[in-house]
């Protein structure tokens, strides 16, 4: 996740149901999922529509019963898809085919063609899925070397080919069952340099081809895990550690599931931000640190930010909770809590 890259684009993804409409995303990465074979079998599962809790920082546990993994399901929604043949020339999407790695993630394989007049930009395809099947506050961010020419990021594919293959991958952050009758596609371009975008170089095309996810756990918020005893060991050079405790509910597979968790502070006003974020979490419950050195974890502060000063505190610090699997995140939490770096310590 510490790779040195040219430069960065951020986006962002609010999708609802007929919306065009995209914004800047946060940082996230998308940890991939392998191909599966998909053999037909259908199922209908109930609709359960679950709103988010209101988050507060000592939420009250109801006791759980120990939730067994649920078994791998496979399933097609099409035999044949949907417009098979790459177009000849123009923007298009065929051939999209879904496969079920597990009941609540849905991967989709496609090809496509970008049409020339983005053939100096970079350009990312994605698809709406309903406001009603996500509670994510954002989609993942995009990362871009000079040498990359295609990759997936969550329901982002970025590529600066005109023609190819491409995979965007959605997961079920809410509990219930997502279900549609089809993906609207749309491509644009990434390093555009003005906003809006002239509408000859953007493109949606709806594939009607169904699909349904399930998440048979509870949704990642305030209520399913208890965050405090935030604590912070400063050392020299704009450096520390800072820490606090976590108990996830059992409720939630930690075992199937891929969390991190990241932290940043606006400093102030003063313009010396930071960013940081953490390991994979690996158990239900623990002390979770962070290494942060402020000169390399602040990506946005000026190169003399703390010259100045001898020591500085920070008060205004937000703590994120990413699903990997889902490229999103899921948690964000202020800490009111104040610690002090120092130059020298």
């Amino acid at each position: 996740m510490k790779q040195k890259w040219s430069w960065l684009i951020l986006l962002a993804f609010f999708v609802t149901t007929g919306c065009s409409g995209i914004q800047l995303p946060s940082i996230d990465w998308l940890t991939k999922v392998p191909d599966t074979q998909t053999p037909t079998v259908f199922f209908t599962p109930t609709i359960t529509d679950t709103p988010v809790p209101t988050s507060t920082l000592t939420p009250t546990f109801t006791p759980t019963l120990t939730l067994t993994p649920t078994p791998t399901i496979f399933m097609t929604p099409t035999v044949t898809p949907v417009n098979f043949a790459l177009a000849k020339t123009g923007f298009d999407i065929a051939n999209v085919r879904y496969s079920y790695p597990r009941e609540d993630m849905l991967v989709v394989d496609f090809k496509y063609r970008v049409d020339e007049k983005l053939a100096d930009y970079s350009a990312y395809i994605t698809a709406e899925i309903p406001r009603r099947c996500t509670d994510t506050y954002g989609g993942g961010g995009i990362f871009l070397n000079d040498d990359m020419e295609e990759n997936s990021f969550g329901m982002y594919f970025v590529t600066r080919k005109s023609t190819g293959e491409g995979k965007i991958t959605f997961k079920m952050t809410l509990q219930g069952t997502c279900r549609a009758d089809g993906l609207m596609f749309k491509i644009f371009p990434l390093n555009y340099p003005s906003y809006p975008y002239p509408p000859d170089i953007t493109y949606e095309e709806y594939v009607p081809q169904p699909y349904e996810v399930t998440r048979s756990f509870p949704t990642m918020n305030l209520d399913v895990i208890r965050i405090r005893n935030f604590q912070f060991e400063p050392q020299n050079n704009w450096s520390g550690i800072l820490s606090f405790d976590y108990e996830i509910s059992e409720a939630i597979p930690i075992s199937l599931e891929q969390y991190h968790f990241a932290i940043s502070d606006r400093g102030g006003g003063k313009g010396c931000y930071y960013y940081a974020e953490g390991p994979t979490l690996t158990e239900p419950s623990g002390i979770y640190s962070f290494d942060i050195e402020l000169d390399k974890s602040a990506a946005r502060a000026g190169p003399d930010c703390w010259g100045r000063y001898t020591s500085y505190t920070y008060s205004e610090t937000t703590l994120y909770m990413y699903d990997d699997l889902a490229d999103s995140q899921v948690l964000r939490m202020p800490t009111n809590f104040s610690y002090t770096f120092w130059k020298s310590y």
